[in-house]
């Protein structure tokens, strides 16, 4: 679990505030372990909520690629919320 942070972003702090009252949520990093990837995982672990369950998930696992796949990501870093 991850405590939520001010970021200064009025978005960002929305989501927070109705982060409290929501059930609990996973939140799935999609990474190959790029620069921009890590840049990803540092925000979504800034941001995320104390109802928030953050994983990060290694696109170089072919079963880690086949679920992405199914996802429609075709891209990473990429983010899913569920």
């Amino acid at each position: 679990r991850l405590r939520s942070v001010g970021t200064g972003e009025p978005a960002l702090n929305r989501v927070h505030e109705e982060d409290s009252l929501a059930a609990k949520r996973k939140v799935e990093v999609f990474s190959a372990g790029c620069p921009a990837c890590q840049t990803v995982i540092d925000l979504v672990n800034r941001v995320a909520c104390s109802s928030c369950e953050v994983s990060v998930v290694d696109m170089n696992d072919a079963k880690v690629v086949r679920r992405a796949a199914l996802l429609g990501i075709r891209s990473v870093p990429a983010v899913v919320i569920t």
